[in-house]
Formats: C-alpha cells, sequence, structure tokens
C-alpha cells in the first residue's frame, strides 16, 4: 500500500510540473536491450535480453541550450546467465539534462535515475534490493517540432552479489533507443 500512495505522490508532483506554461510534456517509448557487468561476469551480448519501455516525460527550459527532462517509464531490466533468464519489471524515475550540441539538431542526455522493483521473478536468491539508482549518458535528435529520438546507456551504482555460479557481484545495464513525441 506504501509503495501505491509513493507512486502516486509522485505523479501528482510530475503531473502538477507538467502543466505549468513553460513546461512541455509528453509520451516516450522504445525498445531496449538490459544485461549485466560485474567481477567475474563476461560482457557477452548472448546474455541480453530485450524488451520495451514506456512513460511519460517534461521539458523545463533552464537556459536556450539546456533543458531540465523528468521522466518515469515502465521497464524490464535482467540479464540472461546459463540459459536462465533474470528479468523483472521496473518503474524508473529519470532527471535528465538535455544540452543542445551547437547549431545541429543534436543533444547530448545525462543524469541520474532511481527504479523501484515492482515484482521479483528471480530463480536464485539474490542481494538485490527493490531499489536500483545509476546514472544515465546519451544522445539525442530532434527529427521534427514534436518528434525526438534518443539513445541511453544506463548502468546501475548498485553491486548485488550472487551464490555461485553467478559471480560475485554484478550491476544491472540497460541500452534504450527511444521515440518520444511532445504533446505540448
Amino acid at each position: 500500500m506504501k509503495k501505491l500512495i509513493l507512486i502516486w505522490c509522485l505523479l501528482g508532483v510530475c503531473w502538477t510540473a507538467f502543466t505549468q506554461d513553460s513546461v512541455n510534456f509528453g509520451i516516450k517509448a522504445g525498445g531496449n536491450a538490459a544485461s549485466h557487468a560485474g567481477t567475474g561476469l563476461v560482457n557477452d551480448p548472448n546474455n541480453n535480453i530485450y524488451s520495451f519501455h514506456l512513460g511519460v516525460f517534461g521539458q523545463l527550459p533552464l537556459t536556450s541550450d539546456v533543458v531540465l527532462s523528468p521522466e518515469i517509464l515502465y521497464t524490464n531490466k535482467g540479464f540472461k546467465r546459463r540459459s536462465i533468464i533474470f528479468q523483472s519489471p521496473y518503474i524508473d524515475f529519470s532527471l535528465l539534462s538535455k544540452i543542445n550540441l551547437g547549431d545541429s539538431q543534436a543533444y547530448c542526455v545525462i543524469g541520474p535515475y532511481l527504479s523501484y522493483q515492482l515484482e521479483k521473478e528471480f530463480l536464485y536468491t539474490t542481494s538485490q534490493k527493490t531499489y536500483d539508482f545509476g546514472g544515465n549518458l546519451g544522445i539525442g535528435f530532434r527529427v521534427q517540432k514534436h518528434l525526438r529520438i534518443e539513445a541511453i546507456f544506463q548502468t546501475s551504482a548498485n553491486v548485488w552479489t550472487a551464490p555461485r555460479p553467478m559471480g560475485e557481484g554484478y550491476r544491472l545495464t540497460q541500452v534504450t533507443l527511444s521515440a518520444l513525441y511532445l504533446i505540448r
């Protein structure tokens, strides 16, 4: 019940911020490839899981070249390890800065995120918490006035441990490719 109240409060704060006159808001959707990295783990593309993400975002202009963009996304994160799939749905809260790259239509995306794990589907017991936090780094491109494309790399600051044969510790990583549509 506390989780539901927290999510509704955050949505209310975001909605209030998005309805201000100078703030634009829209929807964001796309695909993602999630995996893991850590000590004793080989970064193998075959360990990726592929999923989708969907959510809302806002854009508050700070200067003519910098925009503050909070986001709330639903996504699946996890990885494959020795034919076992570890996957859980998350709600991601990101606070991104989008910085124009000169006179081009491209911009840099950087900022922190906080995730909340909605349910655990892992078969092995791990030290994984129900929350996650870390950083985002990416690039975006304005296709039209209301349409944007972004590619973002996300890495966790949490290091989790799992019993053997999983390894000493790992971090969740994710690469997303998204389409953003500004409604206002």
